[in-house]
């Protein structure tokens, strides 16, 4: 049976959801940081959410296409990369400094792979709920940036 691929909104909602995962996976295996990594998985949940509702907006693939010009195959491989990187985290092979490292990594593809074309392609035509993940990555990066700094004096 042959399966339609993916949308690229539903490729970028799958990706929140391995980001809100892989926090979780933290906050399991880091209990000192339990309460840290919690509250950013709560607000991976709350981004997919709000890429969720977009699936009701007329034209809203056509617009990632032509406006965003973001490719799907970088998308599925990000998060590809997080959910491998999830499994590994369980299977204790990361320590609490690479999880740091990680979860920056992780914002930094959404940044520089996705939302700085927003910046890039201004328009009129941007639902409001990208802006809003925009700013909200950028803000989980400088809260990851500043707890790491924190912990490990970088």
């Amino acid at each position: 049976m042959h399966q339609e691929p993916l949308t690229t909104l539903e490729l970028l909602i799958r990706q929140e959801v391995a980001a809100k995962r892989l926090y979780e996976a933290f906050a399991i295996m880091f209990p000192e940081e339990e309460e840290f990594w919690t509250k950013i998985a709560a607000e991976e949940q709350n981004h997919a959410d709000l890429l969720i509702k977009l699936r009701s907006k007329p034209n809203i693939e056509t617009w990632f296409i032509d406006e965003m010009q973001l490719s799907p195959e970088v998308i599925k491989k990000s998060t590809d990369y997080v959910n491998d990187k999830r499994e590994f985290t369980l299977k204790g092979h990361v320590n609490l400094e690479q999880a740091f490292s990680l979860a920056e990594n992780v914002e930094r593809f959404l940044i520089d792979g996705v939302f700085i074309k927003l910046e890039q392609r201004p328009s009129i035509n941007t639902p409001r709920a990208m802006l809003t993940l925009a700013e909200e990555t950028k803000k989980h990066r400088e809260l990851v940036l500043q707890k790491q700094k924190v912990l490990f004096r970088k």
